[in-house]
């Protein structure tokens, strides 16, 4: 379980909305059992369940843009500490003689320039990776968005159903269900969605 957590102020603000205190507790908890230790809350009420979406969504970016940042420091510091290594040695060898210096001086740029050619190569696969994954969720949030229209007109696990459905990420992880339909008009997906649920759940009373 981490330390900390960030936890936004539209949050606190869509949070104060809700008059059921009790509701409002549960949301709040929900939050930050994610935030902290990833954890989701197996009996939020569906009233909670289409507004927890989006800020899961929110709490996932954020994390992976933290994690980014980490990286990048981290990756900062191993290279100073590097250079820091070659400048020492270099200065302790210079002692014995100029041309020992130059052929190692030469072996280590050749070395070096290796090293950062693979390095380079790996860390742009690394940041593609990270790219793609924040794209996918960007694109789920995006899809989130069009269905809030639709929130007084059908019941939040319908709505919850229906997202969770149309946002699976195909075997290749690059296209989400909805995006690989010819054509996507959410009104009318939603009103057939509705209408073969209660024809499910006619024949099953």
């Amino acid at each position: 379980m981490k330390a900390t957590c960030v936890f936004f102020s539209d949050w606190f603000s869509v949070a104060q909305e809700i008059e059921d205190e009790v509701l409002r507790c549960k949301l709040y908890d929900a939050i930050l059992r994610f935030a902290l230790d990833g954890t989701e809350t197996p009996t939020l009420p569906s009233e909670l369940t289409l507004l927890f979406v989006s800020i899961k969504l929110q709490i996932i970016r954020t994390n992976e843009q933290y994690a980014a940042v980490c990286a990048k420091r981290s990756e900062a510091g191993r290279r100073g500490a590097q250079v820091t290594n070659e400048i020492r040695w270099g200065s302790q060898s210079s002692a014995k003689s100029a041309n020992a210096d130059n052929c190692r001086q030469v072996s280590a740029n050749v070395g070096k320039i290796a090293y950062n050619k693979n390095k380079n190569k790996n860390e742009n696969k690394k940041i593609d990776n990270a790219s793609h994954a924040a794209t996918i969720e960007q694109r789920k949030q995006s899809f989130y968005e069009t269905l809030l229209p639709y929130r007084e007109q059908y019941d939040a696990s319908l709505l919850e159903n229906f997202f969770s459905y149309w946002t699976e990420v195909n075997r290749s992880n690059t296209k989400l269900r909805f995006e690989l339909e010819r054509t996507f008009e959410v009104g009318k997906r939603l009103a057939r969605w509705a209408s073969n649920d209660n024809n499910f759940n006619n024949r099953q009373a």
